[in-house]
């Protein structure tokens, strides 16, 4: 059974994959990244509902954009895709590679994507999911962006010029179902008889893991002041700062007394959120926030966390 045949019969319904309009594909290729497919589902279903066309979220305001995204992370991808719907309803969408290339925050693996779904460019697209299949398919125990090259090269030879979108639909599928970091369903292959790793009983040892980052430890102070009705002061992270554009709760200048803390994670940092209550005045420019605005405000799901603890 070849690549595409499989697809064809085993390939998951999702509703990105019922359209071909390039808003909506491109909204699925932005929420994927880092994420997993069953992550992103809700998410997508939800956004679509409430922005289900180009204009519709050209024309919405950036929080409320920013609030139905919370939760998915990596929030920057959010106004990328903001900045970037606003200029195609402006201009019109690209086509072709290069031209999805120049969008905001749209690098090769997605531009390859979009070009190859909408525009029938044949451009592979290199994820993990490919890398380990093409790790597995020829046995390259290489690491790194030498294996990422190599993982190109491969599929560029073998893209379907047809059907490029669903081929690199498939190979990332095979990746995602079968050919799995762990316990692959090789019986369930259409690549088994050409696969080395099967043949040489390498599948448990390929492809060879990066080296993991060390673990930065940071301890993230905030304050909490509070209005007699309740309302907390938040302010809006900095361009520079992990979660810009967000509201999160402002950096003490004196530490008071410890009331909660949370842990998260952030790229390579393991970050404590450490909550202690405002001293003195609080700063001007603070944005009083109320039980009932919380939910429509974009917080950071490790503050909202922190907020909930504190009874918010």
């Amino acid at each position: 059974m070849s690549l595409l045949d499989w697809y064809d019969r085993y390939g998951r319904d999702l509703p990105w994959r019922r359209t071909r309009d390039p808003y909506a594909v491109w909204v699925s290729e932005v929420m994927l990244q880092q994420t997993q497919v069953a992550t992103v589902l809700p998410y997508y279903e939800r956004w679509m509902a409430r922005f289900p066309t180009a204009a519709s979220l050209a024309e919405a305001p950036e929080e409320e954009v920013m609030a139905h995204w919370q939760g998915l992370g990596y929030y920057r991808r959010c106004r990328n895709l903001l900045e970037g719907v606003r200029r195609c309803v402006a201009n019109g969408f690209p086509v072709g590679h290069d031209a999805w290339r120049s969008m905001p925050g749209v690098g090769d693996y997605t531009a390859a994507a979009l070009a190859s779904i909408l525009d029938g460019e044949p451009t592979p697209v290199v994820d993990g999911n490919v890398e380990r299949v093409y790790a597995r398919v020829c046995a390259d125990d290489s690491v790194g962006d030498t294996r990422r090259r190599a993982a190109r090269a491969w599929a560029q030879t073998l893209i379907s010029h047809e059907r490029p979108g669903d081929w690199n639909q498939a190979i990332m599928e095979l990746g995602a179902t079968v050919c799995r970091p762990r316990n692959p369903r090789c019986e369930a292959c259409p690549l088994q008889s050409e696969c080395l790793a099967f043949a040489r009983g390498l599948t448990d040892s390929l492809p060879t893991p990066k080296p993991r980052p060390t673990t930065v430890d940071r301890t993230h102070p905030v304050a909490v002041w509070r209005r007699a009705d309740g309302a907390v002061g938040m302010v809006q992270a900095q361009e520079a700062e992990w979660w810009a554009g967000l509201w999160v709760l402002p950096t003490p200048s004196a530490i008071g007394q410890l009331i909660a803390s949370v842990t998260t994670t952030v790229t390579h940092h393991r970050v404590v959120l450490s909550a202690y209550e405002g001293v003195g005045e609080p700063p001007t420019g603070l944005r009083w926030v109320t039980r009932g605005e919380l939910p429509a405000v974009p917080i950071p799901a490790p503050f909202r966390k922190l907020l909930t603890k504190l009874g918010f």
